[in-house]
């Protein structure tokens, strides 16, 4: 098998979408056997207890668990790629076969390269991942959820903006942002190539990489990828979106998104029941949620049961600047200063500690343009020289 097979296959692998691996593992068994190292491919599916949990917050109704059910159904109908898995019970969606051969893309938008949109330091996440010096991110390249409302949708679409990176390269982009003094090491949205960030990581470990790791991610994640990265992760940056089924179909590219989340954050409050946000001693998870419009009714249901299950081992960042990519094309009514003041008060008798975004605070309704060499106003990044040099080098058309 050729070798950018077998790298596709570690990293497709470990996607909640399965499409490569599903793919690769049903046409070339061996190609499986070649690949040390490897748990073995795994579906990890809501369980009665992640049901029990959000039907007891009155977030998942029996109607609409019904009606995704019945839209997995006219998916597999439709030929969009639904298929059985190895226990029998079906797995996310997963690529169509030509689509597949023709050029090994994901669902993700990605082939084996690792793809990085920008890397630099950022001083806009929340006070203990950016500190005074900001955060070391890198964000990769495609999405294996595709948002309808994605702020970065110029890196997360199929065929955005990026640069290629070989596993040296992506290491030395580590170093790098350590010599520049970035605070944390920030992995943005590295799911798809999970098993590329660490051989990259543990380059960079043994040439004397000594920053805590942030991974900022969507939580559209499978427990098998969490048990490789969580060795190598201080502190989670994990969205969770919601846990409504109607939410999630509207704002997160995929009513499934709601079930998936729940057997992630199980896992990671087992592994990491203490959140700590002390400099210097950066360990657990910190959840965001954002509040999406008309959704108010959402987010309570998600405060209280956030409050019932996790405010003892995670911190809350609660996020109410909804900025959709296309004003232009569609409005949504922003949180109201009534609105965001219940949600202070809900908080607060909840005894749920973490941070709160203010709705109408500086820099608000500004939204990253990754085609340029600092996406963000100059007060709240600088772009890693590093990477400047890269994408120079080879030109724009990474970027085209």
């Amino acid at each position: 098998m050729e070798e950018r097979l077998k790298v596709l296959y570690r990293n497709c692998r470990l996607c909640p979408n399965l499409c490569g691996a599903r793919r690769l593992g049903e046409s070339a068994d061996a190609l499986s056997d070649a690949i040390s190292g490897m748990v073995p491919l795994q579906d990890e599916g809501v369980t009665a207890e992640d049901a029990s949990t959000a039907s007891g917050a009155g977030i998942v109704s029996p109607q609409l668990r019904d009606a995704v059910a019945q839209e997995r159904v006219a998916a597999e109908a439709s030929g969009a790629g639904m298929s059985a898995n190895r226990n029998g019970s079906s797995s996310f969606p997963q690529c169509r076969d030509d689509a597949f051969r023709s050029g090994f893309v994901g669902i993700c938008g990605e082939t084996a390269q690792v793809r990085v949109a920008w890397s630099g330091l950022h001083r806009g996440e929340e006070p203990p991942v950016s500190g005074e010096r900001g955060s070391g991110m890198i964000f990769f390249s495609g999405c294996p959820l595709h948002c309808e409302f994605c702020q970065n949708k110029q890196i997360s679409k199929r065929s955005g903006l990026g640069l290629s990176l070989a596993p040296g390269e992506l290491s030395r982009m580590m170093l790098s942002l350590q010599d520049a003094g970035a605070q944390t090491l920030n992995l943005v949205t590295g799911t798809h190539f999970v098993p590329s960030i660490l051989e990259a990581l543990d380059e960079a470990k043994s040439c004397g990489f000594s920053l805590p790791v942030v991974w900022n991610s969507s939580g559209y994640e499978t427990v098998e990828v969490l048990r490789l990265i969580d060795p190598y992760v201080d502190l989670y940056l994990l969205d969770i979106k919601t846990l409504d089924l109607a939410v999630a179909g509207r704002f997160c590219g995929s009513s499934r998104y709601s079930e998936a989340i729940l057997p992630v954050v199980r896992f990671l409050k087992r592994r990491h029941p203490e959140t700590s946000l002390v400099d210097g001693d950066l360990k657990g998870v910190l959840a965001r949620h954002l509040v999406f419009p008309g959704s108010i009714d959402s987010t309570v249901n998600f405060l209280h049961w956030f409050a019932d299950n996790l405010k003892d081992s995670f911190r809350l960042s609660l996020m109410t600047q909804f900025v959709p990519p296309s004003r232009e094309e569609i409005s949504f009514t922003p949180v109201s200063r009534a609105e965001y003041n219940m949600l202070l008060r809900l908080v607060d008798s909840l005894g749920i500690d973490g941070f709160i975004q203010e709705p109408d605070g500086k820099d608000a309704l500004w939204l990253p343009d990754f085609s340029r060499d600092n996406p963000f106003p100059e007060s709240f990044a600088d772009p890693l020289p590093y990477f400047l040099e890269l994408k120079h080098a080879r030109g724009v058309g990474d970027f085209a």
